[in-house]
């Protein structure tokens, strides 16, 4: 049987959706570039949710040998935000659009290069097993190689740390996997666990 906080989490994953299409649609100001990246959910074998991770190549010219979701910027022949990271998934990592079903997508978040980033959160379908699934497009060139991080252990604050830069802020770094995870990856990531937790207090408070 599976354990108990599995159980949990498919239930509160279930219920993302509807948490999701109730966050404000805002803009960022003054950003004339936009552009989107695929939060990929998975159950990995034994059944654990968890989130798929990307390791950029290390001859990116730009974010090279970071943690990232797929993503990229919007292009002109793209019906929306969410069809551009779906998209970029799609070129990056060979993962097929009919794959993922789209839960809802995040606000703006802006990128250190200025570009309006919009996270779009979706499930892909089936038991991810990286050994037999190869989800690295080698034709593209881009990622390096794929992890996954159960949402068990990126609830876990013992993994977490915080790094201080100063006037700029303290920012979070996971650090309980195979590669470090910060920057904007990091944010996105605590923002999704957040509206997870968010959509487990709606589903209580309508039962009471």
């Amino acid at each position: 049987p599976m354990a108990r906080h599995v159980l949990e989490m498919k239930e509160q994953i279930g219920q993302l959706a509807a948490r999701l299409a109730k966050l404000p649609r805002s803009r960022l100001k003054n950003a004339t570039k936009r552009a989107a990246v695929l939060v990929p959910i998975c159950t990995v074998k034994g059944g654990e949710p968890s989130i798929l991770y990307n390791l950029r190549s290390q001859h990116m010219t730009s974010h090279a040998g970071e943690v990232s979701f797929p993503g990229g910027r919007e292009e002109k022949g793209d019906a929306s935000l969410v069809e551009t990271a779906l998209r970029e998934a799609e070129e990056e990592m060979g993962l097929p659009r009919k794959r993922v079903t789209v839960l809802g997508q995040l606000e703006e978040v802006k990128s250190k290069h200025g570009l309006a980033v919009t996270p779009v959160i979706g499930i892909v379908d089936g038991i991810i097993d990286l050994k037999t699934d190869n989800l690295v497009n080698p034709e593209s060139g881009e990622i390096e190689e794929n992890f996954t991080v159960t949402l068990k252990d990126l609830y876990n604050p013992s993994n977490w740390v915080l790094d201080d830069y100063g006037r700029w802020g303290k920012f979070p770094r996971f650090v309980a996997s195979p590669h470090p995870i910060w920057g904007l990856t990091a944010y996105v990531t605590k923002r999704v666990l957040a509206e997870i937790t968010n959509s487990r207090k709606e589903r209580r408070s309508s039962k009471l």
